[in-house]
């Protein structure tokens, strides 16, 4: 299961695993693949919620960057420079998870202090449950994948 980001040398490419197949036929599918991208290779069965993760996941992504864009744009920020701030903060936020090896709840942490501006936001994600909202939407995607395939 690719993502659209592999059209610029910035994707996932998830690849069901079987026993089957031989294993240079793997090396030749990563070699191929991880020129473009990141490969993972996956259990079959699951491959529906690889979609949901990171085949879908360009779309959420774009969603939450536009909203942010949007927020900026409605508080009298461009809405070019307020996409520049919310797609570079992304980036930045995806490499930070890459780079430091922390996971995100570490990071949040470090980005939030008690009484300060971060903090209110999260609670109210916290309040919301925006967690269990993204979950439940992710699990309709999947769920979807395995409607499909039937």
């Amino acid at each position: 299961m690719p993502n659209t980001p592999l059209l610029i040398g910035q994707g996932v490419c998830a690849v069901a695993h079987d026993q089957t197949i031989p294993e240079n036929e793997y090396d030749l599918i990563f070699t191929i693949f991880s020129s473009i991208g990141l490969v993972c290779f996956v259990p079959e069965d699951k491959m529906n919620e690889v979609t949901a993760i990171s085949g879908s996941g360009p779309a959420y992504v774009y969603y939450f960057i536009d909203s942010m864009a949007r927020f900026g744009q409605n508080n009298g920020i461009d809405y070019e420079t307020s996409l520049k701030l919310a797609s570079a903060t992304f980036l930045g936020a995806a490499k930070m998870i890459e780079q430091t090896k922390s996971s995100p709840a570490e990071l949040i942490q470090k980005v939030t202090s008690p009484g300060g501006t971060t903090i209110e936001a999260m609670k109210h994600f916290y309040e919301k449950d925006i967690a269990g909202i993204i979950d439940e939407a992710m699990t309709k995607c999947a769920k979807r994948g395995y409607e499909l395939s039937v």
